[in-house]
């Protein structure tokens, strides 16, 4: 079994290696260490889909891209509908689809505030995971 590196391209809020829901955070937006949540496997074991599910009643447009890799993940909230995805020697056509929805924005924002997860201004993110 090989190796491979996936490129994508997200319409969304990088969080880095903070996952932003098992991720406790302060009022402030700063990570909360003292959370005494000593369980380090949390972001392994979440499914943000069926988080999605459970809070909602169902789908969202809202979605969790995992980036960098398997052992060092990193974190993207975005727009699924604004996700693309390419795998190594197979390139994605694009075309005009590269152009924020002027909705996706507040999305986000109001999925951020009813989370209290800290909001800063969404953009076109290009990342990749290799793994």
């Amino acid at each position: 079994m090989g190796f491979s590196s996936d490129g994508l391209l997200v319409y969304g809020i990088d969080f880095g290696d903070l996952h932003p829901i098992t991720t406790k955070f302060t009022a402030t937006g700063e990570v909360d260490y003292d959370c005494g949540d000593e369980d380090e496997d949390d972001d392994a074991y979440f499914d943000f889909d069926d988080f999605v599910v459970e809070k909602f009643g169902g789908p969202i447009n809202i979605g969790l891209v995992m980036h960098c890799s398997y052992e060092a993940p990193m974190y993207i909230l975005g727009i699924k509908s604004s996700f693309s995805f390419a795998s190594r020697g197979y390139p994605e056509r694009l075309g005009s689809q590269v152009v924020a929805d002027p909705t996706w924005r507040e999305t986000l924002k109001g999925f951020c505030d009813r989370f209290d997860i800290p909001f800063s201004e969404p953009e076109w993110l290009l990342a990749s995971l290799y793994g």
